[in-house]
């Protein structure tokens, strides 16, 4: 569990969730946009009803890689049908250089209702 609780909380109209890190029957990470701006979030604590994520701060260099694949996340998965998303994830996934962010300081959290 990550404790939220000393940081604001982002309302969900705020957080454009963008793509998705790690899964297995609910988020359990992903890169969000918020304020113009892009960070790395994880499921902090919650039940299926209502999961609280920490949204962390990405480090320059590391903003500036992630906002690198928005077109292509643009172009085969924002609202576009499932069968679209391979054409980003292939190559996404396929990245050499995969970070974990988890080690990265939370600055908020959001709720997922």
């Amino acid at each position: 569990m990550i404790d939220c609780e000393a940081h604001a909380q982002l309302a969900s109209a705020e957080v454009n969730l963008l793509w998705i890190l790690d899964y297995n029957d609910m988020i359990l990470s992903g890169i969000l946009e918020h304020a113009g701006r892009l960070f790395y979030y994880e499921l902090a604590d919650g039940t299926p009803d209502n999961l609280i994520y920490a949204v962390r701060a990405l480090p320059p260099a590391q903003e500036a890689e992630e906002a690198r694949w928005l077109p292509l996340y643009r172009q085969h998965v924002d609202g576009r049908p499932s069968e679209e998303w391979r054409g980003f994830y292939a190559a996404y996934n396929a990245r050499e250089n995969k970070i974990d962010y988890s080690s990265q300081p939370v600055v908020a959290w959001f709720e997922l209702v």
